[in-house]
């Protein structure tokens, strides 16, 4: 393809028209494709492995005809992968997000695989002009059928029976593959006008010095050196990092930019990078003034000892007991784990225990450190309570980072501010009592559910499985029979653990109502981060055992407790924690 040719393909996908079909011929093999996995990461046809056959569907929106055009490739699915053959659903164009292409596929139960092709380029590889096409290539990715589901069937059992289809192409009639253009801009953007805005707001809580970014994105220079990618990944929203599709309101921590910013930032990469007028450049955000996201606690804990995290191999869960027992009853609204090593570990929990009390589940858990979590930071009428005679203790997942590190580990306690205080935080843990993940199974499902037995109001979801770990969905099934889809988080980030925060008093459970949970497991080779895809998984501590917790964090609508707190002990001033009126 000459360079007068690329012009035409990039005119017509800044158009959004059809792309005329490639030179890819029937019997030929197909050129190692470029698409993206729901992890966001670059996958090619060789990453299927060994296949007797490779099915791909391409669709571009979300439609009911897509739909049904979906539920056919999964039956495909459902009837011949066992017999070596990769279902896979590639859509294709800017219609729809990584993300939203993935909780497509959890809303029809569907476990094939699922590829994004945003610039329709794989699409075009392949000859193919209009969504709803099917691609059928041999163990050797020669192109044996292209064309509509109804003609796949018996092209595939050609395929695997190592015979020519007797239709090698059906027509298909199903519109185009939409690639959105950005608009011209009324003005050339800058950086010091109209991108440095957008990066303090959305991306400088962690791209600036000293904060957990591997890099900054603060000035001029630091951003222009990678526009291109920044640029690549606010587009396809792999960041700022959000993993949540809900249907009902935006939550409070939603980090997701608009249209507007996204196609800012993609006008000033087109427009040449400029920098602009130093006068037009915002103060920067403030640096913090202290090392503690909480801001500087008024209790630091320290632990007795550190703790040497070898080179290499697997290390048993840490367990430490901060050298510090609370004289009395007290209100904390900010709690944070921080390591003096942050790269060897993993996570970190937090709970307290006392000598003359049991462990309370929906108290006794504090906070945990995870990666792109936070810390606990309430605000209001509303604290956690250490009683007296408590003591705290750490539970930590150190790893290897192939050098012998040494960490000591901190936490540091901010008292309540707010008085009186009203309401203590409660939550619930849901888990399945045992998980068992069949080897090769990319689609293995959990489920579990809890009720919450009070009138409350709920705080926060959290998320929280392995290396296999695909989607977790919330429902909440209400007393009058009714159920809601509260969360889903359809591309679970080992890497990136986000808690899900309503804004107060938005939702709502009324005594009775069950959160369940549904999850999938993606153990199949093509999983880049699968440790072993022919062994079973259970539950365990290591990351190449598996989890499956939920966690909602929630107020009991009922209580009233009326504690004055003194601001500079955490103690209460007047009276003993009271009663729940």
């Amino acid at each position: 393809m000459g360079v007068r040719d690329l012009g035409i393909v990039a005119t017509l996908l800044l158009a959004g028209l059809s792309l005329p079909a490639a030179a890819l011929d029937f019997g030929e093999t197909a050129p190692e494709l470029g698409f993206k996995d729901i992890r966001y990461l670059p996958r090619t046809l060789a990453d299927f492995g060994e296949r007797k056959a490779i099915v791909i569907g391409l669709t571009a929106e979300d439609s009911d005809a897509a739909r049904e055009f979906l539920k056919g490739l999964e039956s495909l699915n459902d009837r011949y992968r066992a017999q070596g053959v990769e279902v896979a659903h590639m859509n294709s164009g800017t219609a729809m997000t990584i993300m939203e292409v993935a909780a497509q596929a959890i809303a029809l139960d569907a476990a094939y695989t699922v590829l994004k092709d945003r610039d329709a380029s794989a699409a075009q590889a392949l000859g193919v002009e209009v969504p709803r096409t099917v691609v059928v290539l041999d163990g050797e990715r020669a192109l044996r059928y292209r064309g509509n589901l109804e003609g796949a069937e018996a092209a595939l059992q050609a395929v695997i029976a190592g015979e020519a289809p007797e239709s090698a192409s059906t027509p298909v009639d199903a519109g185009s593959f939409p690639v959105r253009e950005v608009p011209a801009p009324d003005a050339p953007v800058t950086f010091t006008k109209d991108v440095a805005p957008i990066l303090y707001t959305h991306c400088a809580e962690c791209h600036r010095p000293g904060e957990a970014a591997p890099f900054s994105l603060i000035s001029y220079r630091q951003t222009a050196g990678r526009a291109d990618m920044v640029a690549e990944v606010v587009a396809e929203e792999r960041m700022p990092p959000w993993y949540g599709v809900h249907a009902d309101g935006v939550f409070e921590n939603d980090r997701r930019m608009t249209q507007a910013e996204k196609d800012t930032i993609a006008q000033w990469v087109a427009g040449g990078k400029l920098e602009g007028d130093a006068a037009d450049l915002p103060d920067p955000p403030a640096k913090p003034e202290t090392e503690w996201r909480i801001g500087e606690p008024d209790l630091i804990l320290e632990a007795k000892e550190s703790f040497t995290v070898p080179a290499e191999g697997y290390i048993p869960y840490e367990y430490v007991t901060l050298p510090y027992q609370f004289p009395e009853d007290t209100w904390v609204q900010g709690i944070e784990i921080l390591p003096s090593a942050p790269e060897t570990v993993h996570h970190a929990n937090l709970a307290f225990s006392t000598d003359n009390e049991g462990y309370e589940e929906r108290f006794n858990f504090l906070t945990g450190r995870v990666p792109g979590g936070a810390p606990v930071d309430l605000q209001g009428p509303i604290a956690m309570l250490l009683p007296k005679g408590a003591v705290l203790t750490l539970q930590i997942h150190y790893v290897t980072t192939g050098k012998e590190v040494t960490d000591r580990m901190r936490v540091g306690i901010r008292y309540a501010k707010y008085s009186p205080i009203i309401k203590r935080v409660h939550y619930k843990r849901i888990r399945p009592k045992d998980i068992s993940i069949p080897p090769n199974d990319p689609f293995a499902q959990l489920q579990a559910e809890r009720t919450i037995d009070i009138n409350a109001t709920v705080v926060a979801l959290f998320s929280h499985m392995h290396l296999r770990g695909r989607d977790m969905s919330f429902f909440a099934e209400y007393p009058d029979g009714s159920e809601e889809q509260l969360l889903v988080v359809p591309n679970y980030s080992f890497d990136w653990q986000l808690a899900y925060l309503y804004p107060p008093g938005a939702k709502q459970f009324p005594k009775g109502t069950t959160v369940k949970t549904v999850s999938h497991y993606d153990n199949s080779a093509f999983n880049p981060y699968n440790p072993d895809p022919d062994k079973e998984v259970n539950y365990g501590d290591q990351t190449f055992h598996e989890m499956n917790d939920a966690y909602v964090f929630y107020l009991d609508n009922d209580e009233f407790l009326e504690v004055s707190v003194d601001p500079e002990t955490g103690v209460a001033l007047d009276k003993p924690l009271a009663q729940a009126k």
